[in-house]
């Protein structure tokens, strides 16, 4: 069986620390909460990418690329850093800080895990990471046999991203 390891991660860093909270929480109570704040970013990016491949696969791209960040911005929480990031990049600004990277290199190699994780960080801060994984929607620009090549790649190269992304 082929599979297509492909992985984009949501990530956050929660700044806020437990005895600030007022009560140390269980890991899984950080990880429901680490959900509950990536519920909106992931809500409302996919209807971005949804409403961009109703045009064609290069608009999804763009609302990728464009509206991402900007909804990312909208949804900001006091103390929390709100992120996406990849193995495989087609922006450079999504680089996964090192904490993440730790987290990435687990999922791939085990491509049945799939937990989402809650990591201690300094300055008693925590991180939380899930995997997202990739639907068949997705290969429509990350599986580059669904997009004419030369198109596809001319529109990455105008937007200047820098792009490993697509699947082989």
């Amino acid at each position: 069986m082929n599979k297509i390891r492909f992985l984009i991660a949501a990530s956050l860093v929660l700044a806020v620390s437990a005895s600030m909270s007022g009560m140390a929480q269980s890991q899984d109570a950080k990880s429901a909460h680490g959900a509950e704040l990536l519920m909106p970013l992931k809500k409302n990016l996919k209807q971005a990418l949804m409403a961009g491949m109703q045009k064609s696969p290069v608009h999804a791209i763009s609302a990728c690329k464009d509206q991402a960040p900007e909804i990312t911005n909208a949804l900001a929480v006091e103390g929390v850093q709100i992120g996406r990031t990849s193995h495989r990049l087609r922006n450079q600004d999504n680089t996964a800080p090192e904490w993440a990277n730790i987290a990435l290199k687990a999922y791939l190699q085990d491509e049945t895990d799939r937990v989402p994780r809650v990591v201690s960080l300094a300055d008693n801060r925590e991180g939380y990471v899930e995997p997202i994984t990739i639907k068949p929607l997705c290969l429509a620009c990350h599986g580059c046999h669904r997009v004419s090549p030369q198109r596809f790649r001319l529109s990455i190269r105008r937007m200047r991203l820098r792009d490993s992304s697509l699947t082989t």
